[in-house]
């Protein structure tokens, strides 16, 4: 049963033809068949049944969705659905007499013509309103695609199934027809130099690395890994690398709110190194300017690298007061404190339970806070106040 949707090639081949006098440019696309159905036990069900008087009669709308046998066992021999006869034994919808239920189910490609549209609508209305819902005006287009790099033919596809339903009318309000405003292709992670996959039985247990090192630990080490351009080679140097930097972000941090109210404040001490502060807080403007960038642009590993370089940032201006005056005044720990702060709101997109945790420990924050919102600047006291000094 093919359906003609996927481009030629991977960009969706596109003919130009030549302008002719009084006639608009225009582009030719050829697409490629691809088998809408396959003998799996999973994947939304074909509602025709088989009859010997009939032939293939479809099932009646009243009827539908057929629905999937949920006690489903593979067994890796052939299709498990064809040995149910709970799931295969049918009436014919149109003389009555016993007939067969297709089997087969439809590719998973099928379905994922239009799998981000569920996502905009509410589960109870998907039903009898997946494609005219009033929802779908506020979420769509969606603001940016990420797929795998060999999804370039599939996500025209897409985009045809999405100009489609708007020539006909529940898509009327996407005016050029585009389910995407962005899109980002990645590569494929792999491991003994081949493409990781269930079937070459060469994958990583993701329950058992969150097990051993969290899920904080797991996620940043992913996101850390490799560039969206890049193919990962999976292994466990990421992993070592993101649970180092958490447990020494944690202890660091939590050592420093604990002294903190045990830090006298001088006035002379508080101005001699107010330059420094003003440097710490460039620093952080800087730092949060890449990482904002490197986020709003997906590069997740470039914003993770730039995490850690400014909590490097944080410990040399400590080492460097230390070293000026012997040790740090109020002022200079509050200053810490705040570019810590906000080191931990830049990081709760990548691991935000470990996050959350440190700006509640700070005292800078309630639970009512949370989730975290993206910082906008650190706080840090630059002038001293030679008013406030203690003995």
């Amino acid at each position: 049963m093919p359906i003609a949707t996927s481009p030629s090639d991977g960009e969706g081949a596109a003919a130009s033809v030549a302008p002719v006098a009084g006639v608009r440019e225009t582009k030719r696309y050829r697409a490629n068949d691809f088998s809408i159905s396959r003998q799996r036990s999973w994947g939304t069900p074909i509602p025709i049944v088989y009859c010997e008087q009939c032939g293939s009669v479809p099932v009646p709308e009243s009827d539908l969705p057929v629905v999937l046998p949920r006690d489903i066992k593979p067994t890796g021999a052939g299709n498990p659905l064809a040995e149910r006869p709970d799931f295969v034994d049918a009436a014919c919808p149109r003389c009555g007499a016993p007939a067969r239920r297709e089997t087969d189910t439809l590719d998973c490609h099928f379905d994922a013509l239009w799998l981000w549209v569920p996502a905009a609508v509410p589960p109870e209305d998907r039903a009898e309103s997946m494609f005219e819902h009033p929802d779908l005006k506020q979420w769509l287009p969606a603001e940016r695609l990420v797929a795998g790099g060999d999804s370039g033919g599939f996500v025209f596809d897409q985009r045809i199934v999405t100009k489609a339903l708007r020539d006909i009318g529940p898509f009327a309000f996407i005016e050029d027809g585009e389910p995407f405003a962005g899109c980002l292709f990645h590569e494929m992670v792999i491991a003994d130099g081949r493409k990781m996959s269930k079937h070459l039985g060469n994958v990583v247990n993701p329950d058992e690395l969150v097990e051993q090192y969290g899920a904080d630990t797991v996620r940043l080490a992913i996101l850390y890994a490799a560039g969206p351009a890049k193919t990962l080679n999976w292994s466990d140097g990421a992993l070592r690398f993101a649970n180092r930097f958490l447990r020494s972000l944690w202890t660091y941090s939590h050592d420093r709110f604990a002294a903190l109210e045990g830090t006298p404040h001088d006035g002379e001490a508080a101005a001699d190194t107010e330059f420094m502060r003003d440097r710490l807080r460039k620093w952080c403007d800087n730092g949060l300017a890449r990482i904002t960038a490197d986020t709003e642009q997906l590069q997740m590993h470039k914003a993770v690298r730039n995490i850690t370089r400014l909590f490097e940032r944080i410990q040399d201006f400590e080492k460097r007061v230390v070293q000026r005056r012997g040790q740090l005044d109020r002022a200079d720990a509050e200053a810490q404190i705040a570019a810590l702060v906000l080191l931990a709101r830049a990081l709760a997109p990548f691991a935000p339970h470990a996050a959350e945790e440190l700006l509640l420990d700070s005292g800078r924050a309630e639970a009512a806070d949370l989730p975290l919102a993206w910082p906008e600047a650190a706080s840090i006291p630059v002038v001293a106040e030679p008013s406030a000094t203690t003995g």
